[in-house]
């Protein structure tokens, strides 16, 4: 998708034509024509998902294993979960310390616009949501233990590029 052809956008300078907007990966980058310019005139953020190693529930415990933000998830934005056609009621766990002997976790809250907070639920059956997961570690907890494994889809939300504004 380009800018049509010979048609101002604020430029003292004229039109931008095709070649003059750089899109991929749902990022946008304006780039000044002016000849051996690289200047960026704009930007917008880019995100893409990246698939990490699924967490599977096991029979009979309701547990997850623990995933590591700085083995799976530290750049992460948000963690996207895709739930089995079996998945029933559960949330997610968080610790500050996946490494210690015996962590300690705390259930995911959010407070809804204008509600109390309240612990954010996984994604049920067939279902896929999304979260952000401000912890050192955090696993999956199903409110009944399954009578067959669940495994979960996980991807992770990472931003493609930090560049602002200025040469390219």
């Amino acid at each position: 998708m380009y800018p049509q052809p010979n048609r101002a956008w604020n430029d003292p300078r004229g039109a931008y034509e095709p070649g003059g907007l750089t899109m991929g990966h749902n990022s946008c980058i304006l780039r000044d024509r002016a000849v051996n310019s690289s200047n960026i005139l704009g930007f917008s953020m880019s995100f893409d998902l990246v698939k990490c190693p699924d967490m599977i529930v096991a029979t009979g415990t309701g547990l997850s294993p623990v995933v590591k933000a700085r083995e799976v998830y530290a750049d992460a934005r948000t963690i996207v979960l895709y739930a089995p056609t079996s998945a029933t009621a559960g949330t997610i766990e968080c610790t500050d310390d996946p490494d210690a002997a015996a962590p300690t976790f705390y259930t995911l809250q959010d407070r809804p616009l204008g509600g109390a907070l309240a612990d954010v639920p996984l994604p049920l059956a067939g279902k896929v949501a999304e979260f952000a997961i401000p912890a050192q570690g955090f696993r999956l907890h199903m409110t009944a233990a399954p009578g067959a494994p669940l495994t979960f889809k996980v991807f992770k939300r990472v931003e493609l590029s930090g560049v602002m504004a200025g040469s390219y």
